[in-house]
């Protein structure tokens, strides 16, 4: 309508030429105001894709530990504890601090009206947050649902099996003057809790097949729940860059020790370290394809209510992802020094305190 009223001189007191002037200007403006967002939102999903493969190459990263023995020793349970309790710590913080917030704000955007009071309209925000929350945590257990159904045999965390694969290691280096042709000849026999004989057995062709099995299995676990995870990152990116880093380190922290579970028993059971590292990278590529599908659902833009269900969503992707997995994990390998667990959650709560503080000093 403005425009039109340029093209009528006679309607605002102006010369045609003049009214054709100030609509290029208008014109030009508008543009400009047009594409500055696309090139906004073009960075933020290159930043957003960057983080999602930054944090996938951690599995890579921790599988390359099978290409020097002095890094097994750093595989150690405890020390595994500690990195899983502060990635931990980082991902529940940004989750419920940051987040969760933003999907309160957005869903309670989205569902108010003018009618609509605003304690009424910020109830609903929280509520349908909370619902969203709910379904994100139950995604996961799906996701494991899922995974016990391929292999009913792998209950397990992913990453229980570190503490024999570290003994192991450490046996097969104090034989090393032997020479043995393959890094996986003799493993520590089954024993009770009560009963520690230390008693070894050669491993034959079996044992090998059981041990490359559980190395394929964790491949496949870790790469499904990879892809949720991926989606979280690329969705917190997209909304907050400072929210992107979090996660993706919080993700990447917890994605080392779980590439050392995927590459070291097919190393031990194959003698090849190129094996386990090419299941690590196969792993890791359900990271920035988790990328891809949130990319993809979100498309050119999200209303107020998609961008609100999303963020829920990854609030309890992320959650469940903490208390379902890492923090029991951490809480095993850690045994009598549990207190290191909760240590290594409030320095990750601290670090991204921290983060978020130099962030918002920084206009980020």
């Amino acid at each position: 309508m403005f425009l039109l009223l340029f093209d009528s001189g006679s309607t605002v007191g102006v010369t045609k030429h003049s009214g054709l002037a100030i609509k290029k200007i208008v014109i030009y403006c508008l543009r400009r105001r047009l594409i500055a967002p696309m090139v906004q939102t073009g960075h933020a999903v290159a930043v957003a894709f960057a983080l999602n493969i930054a944090a996938g190459a951690a599995t890579i990263l921790g599988g390359m530990v099978v290409f020097n023995k002095r890094l097994v020793y750093l595989a150690n349970p405890l020390s595994l504890a500690v990195a899983l309790s502060v990635s931990a710590g980082v991902m529940l913080f940004i989750s419920l601090a940051e987040i969760f917030g933003e999907a309160v704000d957005s869903l309670t955007q989205g569902i108010k009206t003018d009618a609509m009071a605003e304690d009424t309209a910020n109830g609903h925000g929280w509520l349908a947050a909370a619902c969203c929350m709910v379904v994100g945590i139950l995604l996961i257990y799906v996701i494991d649902a899922i995974v016990r159904v391929i292999s009913p045999e792998h209950d397990h965390t992913e990453i229980d099996n570190l503490e024999n694969l570290q003994d192991n290691m450490a046996f097969y280096d104090s034989k090393e003057s032997q020479q043995l042709n393959s890094p996986v000849v003799q493993l520590e026999s089954q024993t009770t809790p009560s009963t520690n004989t230390g008693m070894y057995f050669k491993m034959d062709d079996t044992a090998k097949k059981d041990l490359q099995r559980m190395g394929l299995l964790s491949a496949l676990a870790i790469g499904i729940h990879n892809v949720p995870e991926g989606i979280a990152t690329y969705a917190g990116s997209i909304q907050n860059s400072s929210v992107g880093f979090s996660l993706a380190f919080g993700i990447g922290l917890h994605n080392i020790p779980e590439g050392i579970a995927v590459a070291a028993p097919i190393y031990f059971a194959t003698g090849s370290r190129m094996r386990g590292i090419m299941w690590c990278v196969v792993s890791a590529i359900a990271e920035p394809l988790g990328g891809v599908i949130a990319w993809l659902a979100i498309g050119n833009g999200m209303d107020h209510i998609s961008e609100g269900i999303l963020y829920g969503l990854v609030c309890g992707i992320m959650v469940c992802i903490c208390v379902k997995e890492l923090l029991p994990t951490a809480f095993r390998f850690a045994g009598d020094k549990a207190h290191l667990v909760a240590m290594g959650i409030f320095f990750g709560m601290f670090v991204m305190i921290t983060s978020l503080t130099l962030f918002g000093y920084a206009g980020a």
